[in-house]
């Protein structure tokens, strides 16, 4: 499960030209520190391998309905992954790690801070239908990352299994044009995956 870093990379400063408001939102899924404050459900509630506390199937929306689309504009934000190490790591390891990540948009005014069911609906059936049709996948890319690039991430140890991990941080980008946006993936700034998907928008 993807974690969300506190650092967020700011977009460029490519001349940008200010288009049309959005009548989607986009974003991205992560797990946040959790706190109970804040609405997460404690079935979301999770302890990850370095014993951190989290909530998972929380939404980033990156770009929300109602704000303006900028031809050229990147938004980004840097998530965490963790990758179980192996003797085998080296810096010519030719094998690779194999990771998937989708994009979301939401057409409601307010869209929801969770991809699940929120504690509000009276019924989980209830609750599933109204997040089923809230929350919807854009896009989706698979990418593979050679494990020899993660050999100088930083390490840890699982202090309840022993088990070795390395953490790895990748930033996800959405770059946005007239009628259609690119959602990227990078690793110490490197392209890992690229997929271009038209928006949600009725132009």
């Amino acid at each position: 499960m993807w974690g969300l870093e506190h650092s967020q990379r700011i977009p460029n400063s490519k001349k940008t030209v200010t288009s049309r408001l959005a009548r989607y939102s986009y974003g991205i899924i992560c797990s946040r520190p959790f706190d109970y404050a804040l609405g997460h459900l404690y079935k979301d509630a999770f302890f990850n391998q370095r014993g951190e506390w989290l909530a998972k199937n929380q939404m980033i929306w990156k770009l929300k309905k109602g704000e303006r689309i900028e031809e050229g504009k990147e938004l980004h934000v840097e998530l965490t992954q963790y990758v179980q190490a192996s003797v085998l790591d080296t810096i010519r390891d030719d094998r690779t790690w194999d990771l998937s990540s989708e994009l979301y948009y939401c057409a409601e005014d307010d869209p929801p801070t969770r991809s699940g069911p929120s504690k509000h609906h009276t019924t989980e059936t209830e609750a599933l239908l109204i997040v089923y049709l809230a929350v919807k996948t854009l896009c989706k890319v698979e990418y593979s990352v050679p494990r020899s690039k993660l050999w100088s991430a930083e390490s840890f140890r699982d202090e309840k299994t022993g088990q070795k991990w390395r953490s790895a941080l990748f930033d996800f980008g959405i770059r946005l044009d007239s009628t259609t946006l690119e959602f990227f993936i990078m690793y110490k700034d490197e392209l890992m995956a690229l997929t271009e998907a038209k928006y949600k928008e009725d132009f």
